[in-house]
């Protein structure tokens, strides 16, 4: 639906579309959650503005390392099996869920550490983009835990001259190779 406003006897007109797809909401990352590499971000989709038949939309998304003041686009992960991609998404007038794989790693470095994470969205269904939905502040903490001692325990050491020193190794939330030295 077009409107005009300003002086419309002029060239100076301008028309505003609306989408016919719209975001409903971000419901994953939460906000306060910790995330690594990949996040993903699930998020709803919907088409009410009288759309009955299924139309194709796409996707923009963003992220901010600063709470939202500023925002950079996100880079895909397409590998990811939850990745719903970012165009040619089906959307049909109930309410769709779709998910981005985010490429933090990629965005921010695989030593990334941060509690002022932001992610924002919109559709576009291929006239017009939908507003922004953002999400809540979130953490991005892709360093692991160091390794725990197991064995020996209590600085116990036997008369053995080969002892054999158990460690609980964490994962790594940034899907690095981690190389410990004793």
């Amino acid at each position: 639906m077009p409107l005009s406003w300003g002086d419309i006897s002029a060239d100076r007109a301008r028309e505003i579309y609306q989408s016919n797809v719209k975001v409903i909401s971000i419901i994953t990352p939460s906000s306060g959650s910790s995330n690594g590499n990949p996040v993903l971000v699930k998020y709803k989709l919907d088409s009410d503005y009288g759309c009955s038949a299924s139309m194709p939309a796409a996707a923009d998304f963003q992220y901010s390392i600063d709470s939202g003041s500023n925002w950079l686009n996100a880079t895909a992960d397409p590998a990811d099996p939850l990745h719903s991609g970012i165009s040619g998404l089906v959307v049909d007038s109930g309410t769709n869920d779709f998910y981005f794989a985010w490429s933090s790693g990629v965005d921010l470095g695989f030593a990334a550490q941060s509690s002022t994470i932001a992610f924002r969205l919109r559709a576009y269904d291929g006239a017009a983009y939908s507003e922004y939905v953002s999400s809540g502040v979130f953490s991005i903490d892709m360093l692991p835990d160091a390794p725990t001692l197991y064995s020996p325990a209590n600085l116990y050491f036997d008369k053995d001259t080969t002892p054999d020193f158990v460690w609980l190794i964490p994962t790594d939330p940034g899907a690095d190779r981690m190389q410990f030295r004793i």
